[in-house]
């Protein structure tokens, strides 16, 4: 029975294998794999750049690792300081379970951002991807190879083992609401459309193709006083018959004391507190010195699964980088956004 119960379990980690799509519980963090049109959707910078890492099931025999890069900036406007566009460009690497099903993933984005009125900006925006992936099955075992005592990869699997490689093309769109309704309350709404042209993907020539995958996501800041701000957050995405939600918020806490903190001084402790609901519940903590954000979160898994994973779900780390092009005849404050 136990052992019965140990290939019951590997089973379903091979499904998750072949049907979990790239995700961060520090959704935030990755806006390009979130949303096109969050593409240079800077409120006063004109760049950014940023790196993400994902460790995931490490308790699991061959856990999940994902890799992220981006980047995006403002093209500036000088006939028209109220509307601008932005370019971007991210790369992802994910490696999932012991099938080493690889994904490989380039995206450029381009986005349109115009302020409609003081205090509303809508957003729209495109990317185009290409991916790359593949599956060896050469590492897994079968009913055929048990010899009463283990598995035993000597002994045939009586399989097809395949080690194939797929490629296509990969389009999404998105657009953003944005209120500035003063100087301590910002939010943002947001939608996109993954996988709009619903590429085929399959190792055997089958017909399997990725299913439109909807995103929702819901950004606000609330600055409560001088020295600390409130940020709740949701986030809500499903494909075919799968779905997650994930809500929370995070909170900012300025260490500098004083009057107005400006870019070279910015000081400010982060923490927040998040659930993917039926998963996980999620803690984070980071820190911002002037240009750079650092951040760590740990997911601890609730659902059925901690039973093999002992609640270990994942770690992630996220850096952003992010500046102006320059200071000269820019206003310290471009919109009402909350700021210390």
């Amino acid at each position: 029975m136990k052992h019965f119960l140990n290939i019951l379990f590997f089973t379903s980690i091979v499904q998750i294998s072949f049907s979990q799509g790239i995700h961060f519980s520090q959704f935030f963090n990755a806006p390009i794999l979130l949303n096109p049109a969050n593409t240079a959707h800077l409120m006063e910078d004109d760049y950014r750049a940023g790196v993400q890492y994902r460790n995931q099931y490490q308790n699991i025999p061959v856990p999940y690792n994902t890799v992220s890069a981006f980047t995006d900036y403002r093209l500036s406007n000088k006939n028209n300081e109220n509307a601008w566009w932005g370019l971007g460009g991210a790369f992802w690497n994910d490696e999932a379970g012991a099938s080493r099903l690889k994904m490989t993933k380039a995206q450029v984005n381009a986005a349109f951002h115009v302020l409609t009125d003081e205090k509303n900006m809508i957003s729209f925006g495109t990317g185009v991807g290409y991916v790359f992936r593949s599956i060896d099955l050469s590492g897994l075992t079968f009913d055929s190879q048990w010899d009463e005592f283990s598995f035993n990869n000597d002994l045939p699997s009586n399989e097809k083992i395949i080690s194939g490689n797929i490629n296509y093309l990969d389009l999404q769109a998105g657009m953003n609401f944005a209120h500035f309704n003063n100087e301590k309350i910002y939010y943002k709404i947001g939608a996109s459309v993954l996988h709009l042209n619903q590429p085929k993907e399959a190792f055997l020539g089958g017909t399997n193709r990725l299913g439109l995958r909807p995103i929702f996501d819901f950004d606000m800041s609330y600055k409560t006083s001088k020295n600390f701000m409130i940020s709740p957050r949701a986030y809500y995405t499903y494909q075919k018959k799968a779905s997650e939600l994930l809500v929370g918020f995070m909170t900012n806490a300025n260490l500098v004391s004083g009057g107005e903190v400006y870019r070279s001084d910015r000081n400010e402790l982060l923490t927040g507190l998040y659930m993917r609901v039926g998963d996980a519940l999620i803690v984070m903590s980071g820190y911002r010195w002037k240009n750079t954000t650092f951040m760590l979160s740990y997911d601890h898994t609730i659902s059925g699964l901690s039973a093999a994973n002992k609640g270990v779900g994942a770690i992630e780390f996220s850096l952003i980088y992010s500046n102006r092009y320059s200071n000269a005849g820019r206003e310290t404050k471009i919109l009402g956004c909350p700021r210390f």
